[in-house]
């Protein structure tokens, strides 16, 4: 499974569709290739949780405008669209080689594939 490709499927699907929740969402990417490999290589639930640990990420570090509210039964989100930073991210990646550039700098600087690291390589390549 490739986390940039989810990453910039859920970005994509929220600029493209505005779903204002997670479940809008999810009805909206669960056909895709990248969402059913997930499903196979994880189940159906611990999916879901994946997803919504991106979708949270996505939030947190401010690519989404919205909201998270936790409950006893899991977690609710509120989706208002891209911010200014997830529109930069999705431009930045339709450019040629922007992945191998990524790739690049997060081995030069040790990073992992989060969100938030994922984030500042992409600012990274976007001033570059």
């Amino acid at each position: 499974m490739n986390y940039f490709n989810i990453y910039k499927l859920i970005l994509d699907t929220i600029n493209n569709s505005r779903p204002s929740n997670f479940q809008e969402l999810l009805d909206l990417i669960d056909s895709s290739d990248e969402v059913s490999q997930i499903r196979k290589d994880l189940g159906d639930r611990s999916s879901i949780d994946f997803l919504q640990e991106i979708t949270a990420n996505l939030i947190e570090d401010g690519l989404v405008k919205g909201r998270t509210t936790g409950y006893m039964d899991g977690t609710l989100f509120d989706i208002e669209g891209l911010s200014t930073s997830g529109y930069l991210y999705l431009e930045q990646t339709k450019k040629v080689g922007v992945w191998d550039k990524i790739k690049k700098y997060a081995i030069e600087e040790g990073l992992e594939p989060t969100p938030k690291n994922i984030s500042k390589l992409i600012a990274r390549v976007a001033w570059d």
